[in-house]
């Protein structure tokens, strides 16, 4: 399970006091939800270098959500890693090439897995 699966059911299971979420207009248990997010898509695990601060995580974050098709991003500096939630539909090597990470930036990344 990813970080960003872990993190979704921890929420949810936080806030077990509510018995409804509404995603898209649709009013869903919690069960159901989860069931939801944790199969819709994949999860590309992406090794980044070159990040130092908060500053440079938010950079990072928010140059991966830019990109049409990602969904969810979860960075870690101090494993200097980030998850990504994307749509099926999106290779996983094109997030490499996005400007974040592009020639001009001080940022690089390599998939590491995808799931």
């Amino acid at each position: 399970m990813s970080k960003i699966q872990e993190n979704i059911i921890l929420d949810i299971t936080r806030f077990h006091q509510v018995h409804f979420f509404t995603v898209n207009s649709i009013i869903l248990t919690a069960p159901l939800i989860i069931l939801i997010i944790i199969t819709i898509g994949m999860i590309v695990k992406l090794r980044i270098f070159g990040m130092k601060c908060e500053d440079c995580v938010r950079t990072v974050e928010y140059g991966l959500k830019a990109s049409e098709g990602v969904k969810d991003v979860y960075i870690s500096l101090k494993e200097g890693v980030g998850t990504v939630q994307v749509d099926d539909k999106l290779a996983p090597e094109s997030l490499l090439r996005l400007p974040v990470f592009g020639p001009d930036s001080q940022y690089k990344a390599q998939v590491v897995s995808v799931e």
